[in-house]
């Protein structure tokens, strides 16, 4: 990574606070081709080396309508593998993880799956720290932009440390993550 100390350096101050239970959002943000796959990648190299936990998503221009699609992508294994990932407050996620969500506009719901979405990441990050990497959230579809704004307004208590890449210039018609 030819000049990416500041940068890795950086990430890794933030995975070691993480480990310390003090989690943080990081955006990597440039135009196409400058290298910021390159950077989430190796941050997530970094981060298993030190014993945390991956997790990875990628936004998609052909399932941004999907609600929660990338969501999905980044817990489906967890859920799928871990007994009880969805106990306890988690279980307001279930929606999310047994089909297509439903998005209609009731704010409780609503607010009642990013609450439950909350707890499925902090309930996996009591099991260690956890690295969220996603990428080309330009694209993602908007509920799953959604989950990232919520949960980065209230990650500083959990082991967590979000990166997420962003091409500049490209939003696909969303200010969801964009604005916030």
């Amino acid at each position: 990574m030819l000049e990416r100390g500041e940068e890795l350096e950086v990430l890794s101050l933030l995975l070691d606070a993480a480990r310390a239970g003090r989690g943080g959002v990081v955006l990597v943000e440039g135009p196409a081709g400058i290298g910021k796959s390159s950077l989430l990648a190796a941050c997530g190299k970094e981060a298993e080396t030190r014993g945390v936990t991956v997790f990875q998503a990628r936004g998609d221009e052909l399932v941004m309508e999907s609600s929660y699609a990338a969501v999905r992508e980044l817990f489906w294994r967890e859920v799928g593998d871990r007994a009880g990932a969805l106990d306890g407050a988690a279980r307001l996620a279930r929606p999310v993880f047994e089909g297509e969500a439903d998005v209609t506009p009731d704010r409780d719901r609503t607010a009642a799956v990013l609450h439950g979405l909350y707890w499925l990441t902090a309930d996996l990050a009591d099991g260690g720290p956890l690295t969220l990497l996603i990428d080309d959230v330009q694209w993602l579809d908007a509920a799953s932009a959604r989950f990232l704004v919520y949960l980065g307004r209230r990650i500083e208590a959990l082991a967590v440390l979000v990166v997420v890449g962003l091409r500049r210039g490209e939003t696909a018609g969303r200010g969801e993550l964009g604005d916030a």
